[in-house]
């Protein structure tokens, strides 16, 4: 159907159906989406394919260059070749290295270009964005993930380059066929039911590939080769599936063929997981399914073993859930896998550093407590006889395993000076047990090393054990002959093993120089050399069982020198050296000879023991042991230190010899040393590559926007891709055609929605996490989870973008308009990504296993929240009570714990580390005296150790690494100038192959090089030495521990948690603030106010360059819990914050930390001391008094001082005048940080001094300390003081004192105060700061316009020096005018020339002279014409350096067409509330200037004179002369009185012209004959002319002289009407109208004058703040004058106004806050009307003196009311009474006569009754009482009498009538008399209060 056919419904149809229909659930979509999908699917494929060429081509393109290296000619060298090397700078921005990079470029580009040639990926972007449009989630996340796909091409390049592998060696390709050959059966093979000959198969390959993951004949070596080329075939993975297999434990025998397959690959993931962090982080990922592996727990043990041997790290994350796990297998195997207890050792104690982990120590015994009936069998259901029995062999050895395992565990748990682990073991073992066992010839010596271990730890090295307090246990009487026995026994031990070594060195030495941690009983070839081939036929029967049937014999002599040998180097000489230093003393007056003969002869086996040794043993721990320990022997022996020369001698010796594992290394390395050097050339290529690629770090280079600030910050925890792909990607989903944000950023739904689907399949896909980890490919993520976190990082860049494009210090120039533009836009985009529920769908992620997804999450909350987003705030809170959300909650409180407990821990290792630091430095001085021989021969054996370690970790360079991690490494390594890649190659050409050129075998030693022995020697060796008390491996060189400092960073992201929780509450938004302390509408609540609190407990006692960061969020987070929160602030404050505040005030030792840090670190601890004390509410002053009390005023006075002095250091005059300028803008960055901290601490001095005047005096200190401040403290608090200013303001009805600091005083000009202070309205208080606050918004305008002028010199001389150009100006205009009038003269025959007489003919034509104005210059002063044209140039210069100066101080504006607009727009009634906005923004404030104004005319006409004057004619410069009004006071008073009424004199003379005009008419309709123009030049021939002449005469007053007519016409008649004219011309314009004028004038004059006497008495008399007398100052506080330029200083008020528009609104106090809260509604409430901090004593005074005199009324009141109450009850009672006499008269029971009833009723006795009938007496004897309210009567009324004078009624109460009708007041004047007076019913008759 043609187009024009369709109508417009049609069209629309068609258009919806495009836009949104197309994309609904419906079944003809789902069709067309499953065919789609598929599509994508092939795409998938296709772009897998290209990343595979694009890779190969990159290796190819590296091939090239390794070729081309060696070419001779330039030309034949690859463009790529520079970047080989880590000397490669890719932001080289010189020249020369400019041309190599855009050389590089190219050779990318094209790389790329044709690797994706076949592709459009403009047109496949757009194709994939609309697919994500539809409502199918897989479909919308496959095409996300596609887009994440081909907008990332390049850096997963980069990345599979960094972690590829070239292979050159015939092993290596021979591995890599192989193991690609198996892996893809063995995968087949495991996902189908195994039968037992695919079983086989399958161990078979299993023991193939564990074969090749080790080196031969040494299963503990790794092969690191082999072991990689393994993860890239992605063996972990399959290893995963096969042991997530499921399994019953109760059908073993059915799993037969299951247990050997898990077996093979429990055992080939533990030769994965030897020595390679990758493996072991992917391991730990999954601890928790592999601790859930049935069948083959053994073997599982000692796989999982490798994962936390010698890794920090991870003994560190594992959680106290698996730990409790692993403990529980111990308790249900027992002794089937006793290997558990080593994978707890291995735990409990970190094997590299040799440190034990407190908090895993004290968790391990927790649970083996808990199942101590389980765990410990052996120790709580065995005696002593059973464990000798065990010991010995006779019930088993897998008894006697896991009993040695038991206690070496407990050993290991009780190192580190635990007392309540020592108390546990000494109640578990006694020391008398351990004593036997120790004595007991039939128990091996490798038995009885974890017994004398835990004796060590448990009894002698104990926490309380020290020279002068040692343990009780081991010296008592009864003990003393088992431990010399032992002694004995020791001597005997080292005389046989002196004769074994003898015997056999030449054949053992092999075994010695490696010296491994000795095995367990039937493990010996997993550790020893020499017993590698040792295999137990049967495990199950005792040891010698096991010897005699070993595949491969040793002699049992041998077994045991061996075993001897590590009982000795373990635990005998740690125990030797404790004893002879803290527990063997010789006391003279007991007979201790027998013991001293035995002590020498344990010496003298022991030097002859080590003597042998020294020569054979090149481990420096063992060295140092032996050494520390013969120190101490000989020092306590009566043998000289001689005797130790022999061992001196040989140690060295063994250096020279090499055993077979170290050949075997050497030689591994040296045959695949060119393979490791081409693949670190591999890597350094793909880092710089990528590094160039994506740019230098910068906004200019990765937005394309003029900003040099870094874009992101490489490595750091909220960094950002760089590359142009990632923002070609961000691109993508911005509408670049829209303008507003809600339609440039709709796309970004689109992710919004993809974030929701990842959410989903993340929770979908937790099944398939290991192999997804273990995938080399997917780089420790899968598809998901890359997406997700793709996702997050484009909504995070949206935000960020705009960020950069910020100025740098955006923060201090709030004001300007640029940075408010800027943080509007990001303001606009936080709103429109919130509208589309983001933080409901990003918020779970927070619960994802994976690290980096929730590091990207808080990523995003943070730039969310960024700038105190309320409407994201709130969206946020409203997300959390709608949901009941926990997720948030536990994630942020399981971080800061688990970041709590690793910060402890690694605290307690640098204690550790420290303390045996200490131990060593106190051992060095005995050292000295007994091996000043040695010292020189150790110190080669350390340097030799470390550099081997060195050597080996540099020969490890094909690990798995992230390009990210070495892009920073890199970067960094680059920016410190410091060489070498993380890969390790050399910086030249042949920097590789010299890496690994020397063996560890060929190094040899030389002793004697020269190195200064003796005292420097010695302190040298023993300064790092790990101590010479220690059990196990742990003991390294002095250099090498140096060099191995624990580090203190957080791995958790608590920073970046922290930073969000400051964010949250950012703004001081009450309402999140409270619901981080409280969660009421959750199940469980989460104090995470008081759990941050806490934090700092943990992180302040160490502070250094790692920790210090963390410290400065961590005070900045509690700062902002605490601003305006009270319920906060009593939190942090309970949790003894000033205590852990005072201790980094009172610290001066910040380690390796920058002066910048340092600033900021106590910035943050500032702005929290102030946020805890800012207030004067009544509850925040008892937390004032409390930090006032506790806070330590002298830190706070010595941090000031700091501050200070290094402020005045750089203006001290010590350096020269230049050298400062120059240095004047490197340091001005941190010197305004450090002067913002002095004058932070300032103001907490000074807020204290506001709580406590008396602060510092002994009376007001509550521990009767005295402040003492120096001088230096006192000139710095005055100079801070100079450069502050304080305000009073009034919030919650509380006045407030606030502390500013004025940064530049000058920006307000004395002119503005001069026009502020005489003009604003001073009618009534309330006005007087209205328009004050209007002056001020006109001041703050000229201030922001002021700070531009002012940050150009130029313009600063322009505008400050504006009255020296004005006054110059004005003297040289005088003096151009002197001179005229000295040397201008007419020109010859002029008007003055005396031969013209111009009289004699009138008709004569005058000469042209008279009319030639320009003069001539007198011929007596010939050079005054160059005198005025030098002064004329001089003018010229002044009035455009005035003209300009005008222009650039006042900044005149262009008329106001906007408002023009909004006045047209008014007639056609637009919307009101755009009105309102164009009024708002058109109006002009009080100060500023109009470009078409009265002044900018006189300065445009003051320059044009000035060039007319030089260049025209001299006549011009006399308009200069009237400059002199510009600057004299009086005269613009002058000026001021005409033009303040202007526009009435305007009117006026309008009106005065309009009715002349009439009289012009007038005269020329009537009176023109008398206008005669020959003699009086009176023209009247027009009507112009007669208007003229009107005007000239009329206004002069000749008008009526002149006015005469010709003689014809001079008659009576004529004359009354001409008589008419004048008169009334002279009333009406010449009395009425010019007096009107003048008064006009003289009356401004008086409003001036008046104005002014008013101003001044009003400034004189009374505060312009608070309107208060100073009558009141003079007498209350320190003065008037005091108060109004301290206290209410006006201008104060203006210059915190100015600071809070240069102050981030996130940065206000609550006191900030308030007052921009109220500017922002206009509402002025916050002044102090009335009110003054310094007359609150007054007021309160006056205030209980009017409560007094109210009181006393009041009782008055309460008397006067009960005198009338009772005299009222009294005249009730007389009136019921007469009632009664009534009632009995009109009975006639009682007859009486009336006199004497009246005598009755006045005498007032009710006793008497009289009886008898009555008529009714006369009711005018009843008081008229209202009745009761108990009484109701039906008689009627009569009418009263009057009474009489002097009568009772004269008495009697006025109270009126209730039977009375009442008016329509009576009711409302009973409730205000109940309302008002009923509290006197609680008054008693004297007007006191009843007691109750």
């Amino acid at each position: 159907m043609p187009a024009r056919e369709f109508s417009k419904e049609r069209k629309k149809a068609v258009l919806r159906f495009k836009q949104t229909e197309r994309f609904r659930r419906s079944p003809e979509t789902q069709a067309i989406v499953r065919a789609k999908h598929a599509a994508l699917q092939v795409l998938d494929l296709v772009m897998t394919f290209q990343e595979n060429a694009r890779l190969a081509s990159f290796i190819k393109k590296f091939k090239d260059s390794e070729i081309s290296e060696v070419a001779t000619r330039r030309k034949h060298i690859h463009p790529l070749v520079p970047a080989l090397y880590d000397s490669f700078d890719p932001f080289d921005t010189r020249k020369s290295a400019l041309q190599v990079q855009k050389r590089m470029k190219k050779e990318l580009r094209t790389m790329f270009e044709e690797s994706s040639r076949h592709v459009d990926n403009i047109a496949l972007t757009s194709i994939l964005i609309d697919l994500a449009h539809y409502e199918y989630d897989p479909m919308v996340q496959l095409s996300l993930q596609l887009l994440n796909k081909l907008h990332s091409a390049k850096s997963s390049m980069f990345n599979l380059a960094v972690n590829s592998l070239v292979l050159i060696t015939p092993d290596s390709c021979r591995v890599h066929r192989e193991v690609g050959k198996q892996v893809p059966l063995l995968k087949m093979m495991i996902r189908s039911k195994w039968t037992s000959d695919q079983a086989v198969k399958i161990e078979t390959i299993l023991s193939e590939l564990r074969e090749l993951c080790h080196l031969p004949k040494a299963e503990e070596e790794p092969h690191p080769m082999n072991q990689r080329l393994m993860l890239s075939h992605n063996v972990l993975g399959v290893v995963f599936d096969i042991l997530s297999t499921e399994t019953d434990v109760q059908l073993t025998e059915k799993y037969h063929e299951t247990v050997g397959v898990l077996r093979k690959a429990v055992r080939l993931m533990k030769a994965l997981t030897i020595r390679y962090e990758d493996v072991q982080n992917h391991v730990f990922n999954n601890l928790d399914s592999m601790l859930r592996v049935r069948l083959v727990e053994p073997d599982l043990a000692l796989a999982l073993k490798e994962v936390f041997v010698n890794n920090q790290e991870l003994c560190l994350k594992i959680l106290p859930r698996q730990i409790s796990r692993i403990v529980g297998l111990v308790a249900e195997n027992q002794e089937r896998a006793p290997e558990f207890l080593e994978l707890l050792s291995a735990i409990v104690k970190v094997e590299g550093p040799g440190l034990a982990l407190k908090r895993n120590q004290t968790l391990v015994m927790k649970y083996i407590m808990q199942n101590y009936s389980k765990v410990g069998y052996v120790l709580e259901q065995c005696t002593t006889k059973d464990r000798m029995e065990v010991l010995n062999g006779n019930r088993g050895a897998s008894h006697c395993q896991y009993l040695i395992s038991l206690v070496d565990l407990l050993a290991t748990c009780a190192e580190g000076e635990n007392r309540y682990i020592e108390s546990l073991c000494q109640t578990i073992i006694s020391v008398e047990e351990i004593l036997c066992i120790l004595n007991d010839p039939n128990v091996e010596n490798h038995l009885k090393k974890p017994f004398l271990r835990y004796m060590f730890y448990a009894y002698m090295k104990t926490s309380g054990s020290t020279a002068e307090n040692r343990s009780p246990d081991i010296i008592q009487d009864r003990y003393q002959k088992l431990v010399w026995e032992y002694v004995r026994h020791l001597t005997l031990e080292f005389d046989g093993l002196t004769r074994w070594i003898r015997n056999d060195a030449a054949r053992d030495t092999v075994y010695f120089m490696s010296m491994r941690p000795f095995p367990k009983i039937l493990r010996l070839h997993d550790a020893c050399p020499l017993c590698s081939t040792l295999v137990a036929e049967d495990e199950t029967q005792p040891l010698k069982l096991n010897l005699e049937n070993a595949v491969v014999r040793m002699r049992e002599d041998d077994f045991r020198g061996h075993a001897s040998l590590h009982y000795v180097f373990d635990a005998v000489l740690p125990f030797l050296q404790a004893f002879a230093n803290k527990f063997y003393q010789t006391e003279e007056d007991k007979d201790t000879q027998s013991e001293r003969d035995m002590f020498d002869r344990l010496t003298l086996s022991a030097i002859g023991l080590c003597s042998e040794l020294a020569a054979i043993v090149v481990e420096p721990r063992i060295l140092t042991q032996m050494v520390a320990c013969l120190s101490a022997l000989v020092r306590k022996s009566s043998h000289r230190p001689t005797i130790m020369e022999p061992v001196v001698e040989n140690i060295g010796k063994g250096t020279k010899l090499q055993d077979t594992v170290s050949q075997m290394k050497s030689g591994n390395k040296e045959y695949y040393e060119q393979e490791i050097i081409l693949n670190s050339k591999l890597k350094t290529l793909a880092v710089n590559m990528s590094l160039l690629w994506g740019g230098q770090n910068t906004v200019r280079a990765q937005l394309k926007y003029s900003s040099d600030r870094e874009y992101t910050v490489i490595g750091g925890e909220e960094s950002l891709p760089l590359d142009e792909e990632f923002q070609d990607h961000v691109r993508c989903f911005i509408s670049a055609g829209s303008r507003k944000p809600e339609g440039r950023y709709r796309l970004a739904g689109l992710l919004v929605n993809g974030l929701r689907i990842t959410a989903v399949s993340s929770t979908a896909s937790a099944s398939h996490a290991a192999a997804a980890a273990a995938d080399p490919g997917a780089g420790g993520r899968g598809d998901t989870e890359r997406l997700a976190i793709r996702i997050l990082q484009i909504l995070r860049a949206f935000i960020h973008n705009e960020e950069r494009k910020l100025p740098e210090d955006w923060e201090v120039r709030m004001s300007e308009f640029r940075v408010k533009r800027g943080l509007k836009n990001i303001a606009e985009i936080q709103n429109t990504l919130n509208s589309f529920d983001l933080m409901k769908h990003a918020l779970p992620h927070l619960a994802s296993t994976s690290g980096l997804v929730a590091k990207e999450v808080l990523s995003l909350l943070g730039i969310m929240l960024f700038n105190a987003n309320e409407k994201v705030q709130q969206s946020m809170l409203k997300y959390f009570l709608n949901t009941k959300e926990e997720v948030f909650f536990f994630a942020v409180r399981n971080r800061l714990q688990v970041s709590t407990a690793n910060i402890k821990e690694k605290r307690l290792l640098i204690s550790q580390q420290k303390a045996r630091q200490m131990d060593a430095r106190s051992q060095a001085d005995d050292l000295k005296a007994t091996m000043t021989l040695g010292v020189k021969a150790l110190q080669q054996i350390q340097q030799y150790h470390v550099e081997m370690k060195i050597e080996q970790a540099n020969s490890d360079l094909t690990r798995r690494v992230s390009l990210t991690q070495m892009q920073s490494a890199s970067i960094t390594k680059k920016k410190s100038g410091v060489g070498g890649v993380a890969s390790g190659s050399n910086g030249g050409s042949n920097g590789g192959s010299n890496g690994g050129s020397t063996s560890a075998a060929g190094r040899q030693v030389a002793f004697a090089n020269g190195i200064k022995g003796g005292k420097d020697a010695a302190d040298g060796l023993m300064k790092g030495s790990n101590g010479t008390d220690r059990m196990d491996g742990d003991q390294s060189s002095a250099h090498h521990l140096e060099a191995e400092k624990i580090s203190m960073k957080d791995d958790g992201y608590v920073g970046l948690v922290l930073k969000v929780l400051a964010r949250i509450c950012d703004g001081q938004h009450k309402g999140l603030q409270n619901y981080l302390r409280e969660q009421p509408d959750n199940i469980k609540s989460f104090n995470l106010v008081a759990e941050v609190s806490q934090f700092i407990n943990v992180a302040y006692s160490n502070i250094n360059s790692e920790t210090i960061e963390l410290l400065v969020q961590l005070f900045t987070t509690v700062n902002e819990f605490c601003a305006g929160n009270q319920e906060n602030r009593a939190a942090v404050y309970d949790n003894k914050i000033i205590d852990y505040i005072n201790f980094i005030l009172r610290t001066s030792d910040f380690e390796n930390c920058e002066l910048d840090q340092i600033a900021s670190l106590r910035q943050a601890i500032a702005n929290l001391v102030v946020s805890l004390i800012e207030e004067n509410s009544p509850e925040a002053a008892v937390i004032g008094r409390e930090v006032k009390d506790t806070l330590d005023k002298e830190a706070l006075y010595r941090v000031m001082t700091e501050c200070y002095e290094y402020c005045q250091r750089d203006s001290s005059g010590k350096e020269g005048w230049l050298r400062r300028l120059l240095k004047k803008d490197e340091n001005k960055e941190l010197k305004d940080a450090i002067f913002d901290v002095g004058f932070s601490f300032y103001t907490i001095i000074a807020r204290l001094y506001d709580i406590d005047p008396a602060m510092g005096k002994k009376d007001s200190d509550p521990y009767g300390r005295e402040l003492r401040i120096s001088d230096s403290q006192m000139k710095a608090f005055k100079f801070f003081k100079k450069n502050s200013m304080t305000i009073e303001i009034v919030k919650d009805s509380n006045l407030q004192k606030i502390h500013f600091r004025v940064r530049n005083k000058n920006v307000l000009r004395e002119e503005v105060k001069e026009k502020l202070k005489w003009n604003v309205d001073r009618n009534s208080s309330s006005t007087k700061i209205r328009d004050f606050m209007d002056w001020t918004k006109a001041i703050l305008n000229d201030i922001h316009y002021q700070k531009k002028v002012l940050s150009n010199p130029l313009t600063i001389a322009l505008t400050r020096l504006w009255l020296i150009w004005n006054h110059s100006a004005t003297l040289v205009a005088v003096i151009i005018n002197l001179i005229m009038l000295i040397g201008l003269e007419a020109p010859p025959g002029g008007a003055n020339t005396p031969s013209l007489d111009i009289s004699a003919d009138e008709s004569a034509p005058v000469p042209d002279a008279f009319f030639n104005t320009t003069g001539q210059w007198k011929a007596d002063y010939p050079s005054l014409p160059d005198w005025l044209m030098a002064f004329a140039y001089i003018l010229d210069a002044l009035s455009i350096i005035i003209l300009l100066a005008f222009f650039v101080a006042n900044h005149p504006r262009p008329p106001d067409l906007a408002r023009l607009a909004w006045r047209l727009r008014q007639l056609r009634q637009k919307d009101q509330e755009e009105e309102n906005e164009v009024r708002e923004s058109g109006g002009q404030d009080k100060l500023s200037v109009r470009l078409f104004s009265i002044a900018t005319f006189y300065y445009i006409v003051f320059v044009g004179c000035a060039f007319a004057g030089t260049f025209y004619s001299p006549y011009f410069f006399a308009f200069h002369l009237l400059n002199i009004v510009n600057n004299n006071q009086m005269l613009r008073g002058v000026i001021q009185a005409v033009t303040t009424n202007g526009l009435s004199l305007v009117w006026v003379s309008v009106l005065g012209i309009a009715i002349m005009y009439l009289y012009a008419v007038i005269g020329f309709a009537k009176f023109r004959i008398a206008f005669r123009p020959d003699d009086s030049l009176m023209f009247c021939g027009t009507l112009y002319q007669c208007f003229v002449t009107i005007l000239r005469f009329g206004l002069i007053g000749d008008l009526f002289e002149n006015l005469v007519p010709p003689s014809s016409h001079r008659n009576f008649d004529e004359y009354v009407w001409m008589a008419l004219f004048s008169i009334t011309f002279f009333v009406l314009i010449s009395t009425i109208g010019l007096n009107i004028i003048f008064g006009i004038i003289v009356d401004t004059f008086s409003q001036l004058r008046d104005k002014k006497w008013l101003a001044e008495t009003d400034m004189r008399n009374c505060c312009f703040i608070c309107s208060r007398n100073n009558y009141d100052f003079e007498h209350h506080g320190q003065g008037f004058d005091h108060h109004v330029r301290t206290e209410h200083n006006m201008w104060a008020y203006i210059f915190f106004f100015i600071h809070l528009e240069d102050t981030a609104t996130n940065d206000y106090t609550s006191l900030d806050l308030h007052v921009h809260k109220m500017l922002k509604e206009e509402r002025f409430e916050f002044f102090p009307l009335n009110r003054a901090l310094c007359l609150s004593a007054k007021d309160e005074d006056s205030t209980d003196s009017k409560i007094d005199e109210l009181l006393s009324n009041v009782k008055d009141l309460v008397q006067h009311q009960k005198e009338e109450e009772a005299e009222r009850r009294r005249w009730v009672e007389l009136n019921r009474q007469k009632k009664w006499q009534q009632k009995v008269l009109s009975s006639g029971h009682l007859l009486q006569d009336t006199a004497a009833l009246a005598a009755a009723s006045e005498s007032g006795s009710g006793g008497v009754r009289i009886r008898g009938s009555h008529p009714a007496p006369d009711r005018r004897f009843l008081l008229s009482v209202p009745r009761p309210p108990h009484e109701e009567e039906d008689e009627d009324e009569l009418p009263r009498s009057p009474s009489l004078p002097g009568s009772e009624e004269d008495y009697r109460l006025s109270v009126p009538d209730v039977s009375q009708p009442r008016g329509a007041a009576a009711a409302v004047v009973e409730e205000a008399t109940a309302e008002h007076l009923g509290f006197l019913d609680d008054y008693d008759e004297d007007g006191e209060p009843k007691s109750h």
